[in-house]
């Protein structure tokens, strides 16, 4: 190892004599493609060695090792003394379910967090991302159960102990299988404390929110009418059922309910009461002939709960019926008689304004039920099969079967009045997606209406990004109804009370009858007061909770609560975002606002990030019933065109033939994987401000792979360009041996060094001690000597330079990273014009990447990146740097470079440090984005700018995840000298004031000037190819702008010559602009020479069969618009469209006018 005192002037020596360890060639080094199944797992793992993703690492130490060969100890910094001093974020990872498979929602949401978390701590947050699973009750146990079913094991003769061991089991071996997959996504939660709803500290937190809300009385326990699943036989809230907009297609019944008595028709028409017989618009007439019959005409969409009918309902202001209130009518098919009712709940315009009542098996009828005190008449069993109490004909069958027996049967005695095709609002369940079934039982509830009061009342309110979901939000709270919370399955939170099966009196003189409930956290908290020797005739309920009540508690109950003083809790509670979709705001959203108000009396987030819905190509949700879900795993590592087909033979859905050929066309050979950094940028280049986004297999490949290529090409460009300038570095350094020592002393003279290092300048010249800490001895612009310097010099480069760790990371975070790159680079004005440019089009990049992170905008960040990256970096800037560096060197050209100049030497070594800082950024800014990509090229980068000799330009904060973020202050638009010549601090403000503005304005026309530069380029570029003219051939071209009279000629001249490849000029005669090809835009006409290099015969064929073509349309358009049928009935954005392709098909032909007088002159 290199002895750190001597480390400056080895420097110079490497300079002198580069190693051969620094011949390696490009493909050596980066090969030609970036094989993401190795690179991504030694990069991940690298991550996890120095725990990069645990809380509480604000800031890391610098090291100077490569960041794939991490030192052996990492120490959880942060600020300057602890993590107490840096600021916090947090999000909890929406928990998945266990049972499930990573799908590109998952992927979606959990790129969108992954990229505020890596931004975050960049931005020195102290981040916290926690990741956790949920049991998923009824999803579980489903799956379990099929497995148990598959060994021939009935889990109900196991019992419920040995069951949930089996659940147990089977979480521990597959449970972790989905944080996995988020992995590989790239995902950098702080697995230390990934958590599990069933973990025991969790399930403490459960009971205790459940003991507390009984004991307040917002739970309580009653027979209610409840969503209910017959397959997974079980209870839902009303959120748990999913209706299809416009219902699903069914038929409404028209059935007659005979009078149970024959009523005389004698009441007077004029006095409001009707008989049936000839005023009922809607009197039954079976086959027109015969007289109607006597009775009430009831419409329902449901026959088959008929037999669970108590009363026909109508409006008390119904003047069809107002005389048969209190009457009664047979049942059909049993002839039990029921009575006619009134009720205002009853639509007269629904079809014959007669409602069936059947307590038992409908939400509404239930509520009327109430009202008039009727009995419940259940007619299914859980199974949703028809139970004992309908006829023996009927039982045991299922509900579809039995509807189309019972219209059968209505129809067979003359009772079937009508059948008319409708859209019936079919519930279903939201998991198993089967019709739920209306079904009266006991349950356990939670009085939401208190809580949601309290809630709505609170001072702070969530923030929803984007702003619309909040009125959403509002307007489920203002219509809350209350959450029923048990589910009778086996898997989950049992409920954690007590009944009382037989009466018993306390020692301490307490009754306790049979029913009495007792609740508490466990049973040694509920039955606290129970003799040992009673508490036999206690038992536990046997329903669990809601799965969405534990999820409800999740951002606080993962950081320790109820243990307020839990350091987690105090530290990061409340957390700062969620991320979600919008179809859980109501099922989880709003519950965890709600609970955490009520107990801990904040909100549990700040943001509410809602993020888009996944469709397929054709607009579609994507899902496992359709077959049309695209698998994540599979675009990151690639699969077969069988395991592509697997989902759809799995689905079987309609049009599965048509899906099986698509894949069989497009993926014969399967799907290439393309990593997870391209999965992640084609998701956020497709989102837009839409609540959807389509997506198809082909989008990862046009879109993520092509840029994540790109950007791999970029890196192999820097480091071909490093190989090429080793021998002009070398060249340099054996001409002008001193040189960069005497411009490193000049340069750490400067006012500005010093105070980034926290010293002061020591005008004793005669002591040759070297300045220290606060010490100066006076504060003039005396300088050190120049021997006081070198030792200071050696010092710095001795502490921050040299291989071994810094003993202190607040004094490496204190050393300016930049210092020597910003002196060799000079002055700002001096600078080529296209490096200001490209200087000023990142920092407005990263102007719009902080505000898209903290506005929750992602609509437009790919688009920015892509504009940065592809467009303006790749298109046009790396265009122009290839005429500034030398290409490939070899040892022929040796003697090339040392006859350049002193000048010419600086310049190319000038612009290759500009190129190192440009690449250096471009990994920084690109890191939440594409992270395993851009943390294994910062690694690659320190190692090849070692082996070029170029030690004092390598990145020093390794890894690059806890590298800073790049800020404003990180660009510089004037020379540093120039910002610091104050001498007081009005001075300074008004100076910093006056810079700010003037940079401002500085920039603004830097962007405009290559606006307009970089369409004049892609004129050019259209031409060459419009007439085969390479595009190193130099063009004769007038141009006529006036947006380049305040550049430069010179800078001009090398932008049109090195990246144009034009050759302007003003010696055009008339009868040369004549002749020349005319290229107009909003900001120039240029007239371009090409007479050498066109076959004009050839062009003038060429160009009358393109007037032809467009005359031709041109007249079609102006046909159309003087069709006057056309413009009274085209919608006006049709005209207006016309009339916009009319106007640039006449100037299309104006430019081959002109065109074809130049090429016939």
């Amino acid at each position: 190892m290199i002895p750190k005192r001597f480390l400056i002037i080895h420097l110079i020596v490497q300079m002198k004599n580069p190693s051969t360890a620094s011949e390696h060639s490009l493909s050596e080094f980066l090969p030609p493609t970036y094989h993401h199944q190795t690179y991504d797992e030694e990069v991940y793992a690298m991550w996890q060695k120095l725990q990069c993703f645990k809380a509480g690492r604000a800031k890391t130490e610098h090291t100077d090792k490569s960041s794939l060969t991490p030192p052996s100890s990492a120490t959880d910094s942060a600020t300057d003394k602890n993590t107490e001093e840096a600021s916090h974020y947090s999000i909890v990872l929406p928990p998945p379910n266990i049972t499930g498979r990573l799908h590109m929602g998952h992927a979606l949401n959990g790129t969108l967090q992954d990229l505020i978390i890596r931004y975050k701590r960049m931005c020195h947050y102290d981040v916290l991302w926690l990741p956790g699973i949920d049991h998923a009750g009824i999803a579980t146990q489903t799956v379990v159960k099929k497995m148990l079913d598959a060994k021939g094991i009935d889990y109900r003769d196991i019992g419920r102990k040995a069951f949930t061991d089996h659940v147990f089991a089977w979480k521990e071996k597959y449970g972790d299988h989905i944080i996995a997959q988020f992995k590989h996504l790239g995902c950098s939660f702080d697995t230390s404390r990934l958590c599990f709803t069933m973990d025991s500290n969790l399930v403490t937190a459960v009971n205790t929110a459940f003991k507390r809300l009984y004991d307040e009385g917002l739970i309580y326990k009653g027979k209610r009418i409840v969503n209910w699943c017959p397959i997974d036989k079980t209870a839902l809230s009303d959120d748990e059922v999913e209706f299809a907009p416009g219902g699903e297609l069914g038929y409404l019944i028209n059935i007659l309910y005979p009078f149970a008595d024959k009523i005389e028709d004698s009441h007077n028409h004029d006095g409001g009461t009707q008989s049936p017989k000839s005023s009922n618009p809607t009197t039954p007439s079976i086959d027109g002939d015969r007289e109607p019959l006597q009775g009430l005409i009831v419409s329902t969409t449901r026959p088959e709960t008929l037999f669970g009918d108590v009363a026909v309902a109508v409006h008390p202001e119904d003047k069809r019926y107002r005389a048969y209130v209190g009457k009664k009518v047979r049942l059909p098919l049993t002839g039990r008689e029921i009575p006619i009712i009134a009720d205002a709940y009853v639509k007269r315009d629904f079809g014959t304004g007669c409602l069936k009542i059947t307590p038992a098996h409908d939400k509404n009828d239930f509520e009327i039920g109430e009202r008039h005190n009727l009995p419940l008449l259940n007619v299914m069993n859980e199974d949703a099969t028809m139970n004992d109490a309908v006829p023996s004909s009927f039982q045991g069958l299922s509900r579809e079967i039995c509807r189309n027996k019972v219209i059968a049967a209505l129809e067979k005695h003359n009772l079937l009045v009508r059948k008319i095709p409708y859209q019936v609002p079919l519930g279903r369940s939201y998991r198993s997606k089967a019709i739920i079934e209306y079904r009266v039982s006991e349950q356990w509830f939670v009085k939401m209406k208190p809580l949601v009061k309290k809630l709505l009342a609170a001072p702070e309110k969530l923030k929803f990004y984007p702003p619309r979901i909040e009125t959403y939000y509002n307007s489920w709270l203002s219509n809350i109804k209350d959450w029923c919370i048990s589910r009778q399955i086996w898997w989950g939170h049992q409920i954690p009370a007590w009944t009382c099966k037989k009466a018993i009196t306390t020692p301490n003189g307490r009754t306790y009858n049979i029913g009495a409930i007792l609740v508490g956290i466990d049973e040694a908290d509920a039955l606290r007061d129970i003799p040992d020797n009673e508490r036999e005739h206690w038992r536990r309920e046997e329903d669990v909770l809601d799965t969405w009540f534990s999820s409800a508690l999740w951002p606080f109950s993962t950081l320790g609560w109820p243990d307020e003083t839990a350091v987690d809790f105090k530290r990061y509670f409340p957390t700062t975002t969620l991320s979600t979709a919008k179809d859980i705001i109501f099922f989880w959203v709003a519950r965890m606002a709600i609970l955490s108000y009520h107990f801990i009396g904040k909100l549990p987030f700040k943001n509410v990030n809602i993020h888009p819905t996944i469709l397929d190509d054709k607009g579609r949700t994507m899902s496992k019933s359709k077959g049309n879900g695209i698998d994540p795993y599979h675009v990151i590592r690639g699969a077969t065109v069988n395991e592509m087909k697997q989902p759809i033979f799995d689905a079987r859905p309609s049009d599965m033939n048509v899906l099986l050929e698509n894949i069989e066309k497009e993926y014969k050979d399967g799907f290439p994987g393309i990593g997870a950094d391209a999965l992640r940028y084609t998701l956020l280049y497709l989102l837009t401000p839409a609540q959807s986004i389509q997506i198809s297999m082909n989008n990862f490949l046009t879109i993520g792979r092509r840029f994540t290529t790109k950007f791999w090409n970029i890196a192999r460009f820097v480091f071909m360009k490093l190989d090429a300038t080793k021998q002009v570095t070398h060249a340099y350094a054996t001409r002008f041996p001193d040189e960069i020592f005497s411009q490193l002393l000049t340069y750490s003279q400067s006012q500005s060094f010093l105070a980034a290092e926290g010293h002061q300048a020591n005008t004793d010249r005669s002591s040759g001690d070297s300045p220290t800490k606060n010490t100066a001895k006076n504060t003039d612009n005396e300088h050190l000597t120049q021997q006081s310097y070198k030792v200071f010099l050696e010092q710095i480069i001795q502490r921050y330079c040299s291989e071994q760790p810094p003993s202190s990371t607040s004094e490496a975070m204190q050393f300016p990273e930049n210092i020597i790159e910003e002196y060799l680079l000079g002055r700002w004005e001096e600078l080529p014009l296209e490096d200001q440019w490209i200087e000023c089009e990142c920092f407005q990049t990263i102007t719009h990447i902080h505000k898209a992170y903290e506005t929750f905008d992602f609509s437009n960040m790919g688009a920015i990146y892509y504009q940065f990256i592809w467009t303006n970096l790749c298109d046009h800037y790396l265009e122009m740097l290839k005429q500034r560096l030398p290409a490939a060197s070899s040892s022929k050209d040796s003697g090339a470079k040392n006859s350049l100049s002193k000048k010419e030497l600086h310049r190319i070594i000038q612009t290759l440090v500009f190129l190192i800082r440009a690449f250096k950024r471009l990994l920084i800014l690109t890191h939440p984005v594409m992270p395993f990509m851009t943390e294994y090229l910062w690694g690659r980068l320190r190692g090849k700018l070692n082996l070029c000799n170029l030690p004092f330009l390598m990145p020093q904060t390794i890894p690059l995840i806890v590298h800073p973020f790049l800020m404003a202050e990180d660009f510089r638009f004037s020379s540093r000298d120039e910002t610091n010549n104050a001498t007081n601090t009005n001075d300074a403000t008004n100076t910093n004031d006056a810079n700010n503005t003037n940079n401002a304005n500085y920039k603004n026309n830097l962007s405009e000037l290559f606006t307009v530069l970089k369409e004049m380029i892609g004129t050019v570029r259209a031409l060459r190819k419009r007439y085969n003219i390479h595009l190193h051939t130099p063009l004769r071209v007038k141009i006529e702008t006036t947006y380049l009279k305040d550049v430069r000629e010179e800078q001009l001249k090398s932008l049109f010559e090195t990246w144009m490849y034009i050759i302007p000029t003003e010696d055009f005669t008339q009868a040369e602009k004549d002749q020349a090809i005319t290229l107009r835009s909003e900001y120039f006409t240029l007239y371009v020479d090409v007479s050498a290099h066109i076959d004009p015969e050839s062009e003038r064929n060429t160009l009358i069969k393109e007037q032809a073509k467009c005359q031709k349309a041109l007249l079609h358009v102006k046909n159309r618009l003087a069709n006057k049928d056309f413009m009274a009935k085209a919608r006006p954005e049709l005209i207006a469209g016309e009339k916009t392709k009319a106007a640039k098909l006449e100037a299309s032909l104006k430019q081959i006018e002109r065109e074809l007088a130049a090429v016939c002159s």
